[in-house]
């Protein structure tokens, strides 16, 4: 199965729809629920995904007869738990303070140089 640019073209329009629905679903129905909470919540079903693909993929099976491909699965694992939960958590801490227009503005500002 192969995807043409029309088919990528709709998977952007896709991920920035529910991007959209993420940060207004969160500014309208969750303003006063912890950011802390939010991001755990939104973090744990993502390992749970993660965790399927992971099995479904035989990645564990792998690490287990593998030492570099289980040093490469801790770390890569880390790594996401780690960077999405911080970054998720200041996203909704974000959005709690300054709003969801704002917030879904970030990440779309230029570096500063």
């Amino acid at each position: 199965m192969t995807l043409n640019n029309f088919e990528f073209i709709l998977l952007i329009l896709l991920a920035t729809i529910f991007y959209a629905l993420n940060v207004n679903i969160v500014n309208y129905f969750l303003k006063e629920v912890d950011p802390l909470k939010i991001a755990t919540v939104s973090l744990a079903i993502l390992c749970l995904i993660a965790g399927i693909f992971m099995w479904q993929q035989q990645i564990f099976f792998i690490a287990k007869y593998d030492e570099g491909a289980r040093t490469f699965v801790v770390y890569a694992i880390l790594l996401g738990i780690v960077g999405s939960a911080f970054a998720s958590a200041l996203f909704y801490i974000l959005i709690k303070r300054a709003g969801g227009l704002f917030a879904s503005l970030l990440p779309l500002s230029p570096e500063e140089e």
